[in-house]
């Protein structure tokens, strides 16, 4: 049996009930979907490998997704699964005005359980195919002003996209950018060891004689 050695990520998906989770990963993963989908009890799984841009190539990645339930009596079971992820999606409806003041709730939740881990984190604001007039500059507005702060704190910007899960838009981009920005920042961090090992190694090789 050949071994399969692609990176894997381990990608959650969080955000207010009804927001459109499910609707991103089954569009995304079978390109299906469905109007009256149920909502999520609980944690679900899927997973998938994508062709990332790497260095003059592609490199395939495998990206393994929990999608979690966004109803209130499931947050802690939801909040365990952040610590040992490598991404969080964060998911909210462009169309809901609770959700989209839950964002900040949100992350603050994902500051206080992943404390100093570096995790990504990505914004998607779904349903963009019910904006009437495709206008979301509040929402845009919200999100720089987010930014603003989490810059303040000594924290990485958060990248917005806008999607619809019933149209297709940028449900593939938001995927291939988070698994893209793993890929790069977890070689990085490899390279960093590699380098330090060795400088380890030759200030003792210096320092044995």
């Amino acid at each position: 049996m050949q071994k399969d050695d692609k990176p894997r990520y381990k990608i959650i998906m969080v955000g207010e009930a009804s927001v459109g989770k499910t609707s991103i990963l089954r569009k995304f993963t079978e390109n299906i979907f469905e109007p009256d989908i149920m909502n999520t009890i609980g944690i679900d799984f899927s997973q998938k490998d994508i062709l990332v841009p790497f260095e003059s190539a592609k490199k395939q990645v495998k990206l393994q997704i929990w999608d979690t339930a966004g109803q209130e009596r499931f947050h802690s079971i939801t909040r365990s699964y952040y610590r040992g992820s490598d991404a969080i999606i964060l998911v909210f409806s462009l169309v809901d005005e609770r959700s989209i003041d839950y964002i900040t709730k949100w992350l603050s939740n994902i500051d206080e359980e992943v404390g100093s881990d570096k995790i990504l984190l990505v914004l998607v604001g779904n349903k963009f195919d019910k904006v009437v007039g495709g206008n979301v500059k509040d929402v845009e507005s919200k999100v720089l002003e987010i930014n603003t702060l989490r810059k303040s704190g000594g924290k990485d910007d958060i990248v917005f996209f806008k999607t619809s899960a019933k149209t297709g838009l940028n449900i593939d981009e938001v995927f291939e950018y988070t698994g893209k920005k793993l890929l790069s920042s977890k070689i990085k961090v490899e390279d960093n060891k590699k380098r330090r090992i060795l400088q380890d190694a030759g200030f003792k090789r210096e320092g044995c004689c």
